[in-house]
């Protein structure tokens, strides 16, 4: 599984003043799961995205990345790691 760091997702707990074990309380969750989930090492369930949306006051698409955001930030890397080699 590619880990994806999740900005968004860490930038609107910020922004409401949420602490990771904050958040992981209005969830039910513990905060070593937050901080998995903001590290891009587990995926949430429908049901934590609506929770999570919930609380933070936010969409799913302004907190997770999409498809389309996945696939630029690959292509980005690539020509990132194209422009740093000899070709």
């Amino acid at each position: 599984m590619e880990r994806k760091v999740n900005t968004k997702l860490k930038a609107a707990r910020v922004l409401r003043g949420l602490r990771q074990l904050d958040l992981a309380e209005k969830l039910g969750r513990s905060q070593s799961w937050v901080c998995e989930l903001e590290r891009g090492l587990i995926e949430p369930s429908d049901l934590d995205v609506a929770l999570i949306c919930r609380v933070l006051k936010a969409k799913p698409e302004q907190l997770f990345p999409t498809e389309s955001e996945d696939q630029h930030e690959k292509l980005a890397q690539k020509g990132k790691s194209l422009v740093g080699s000899d070709v």
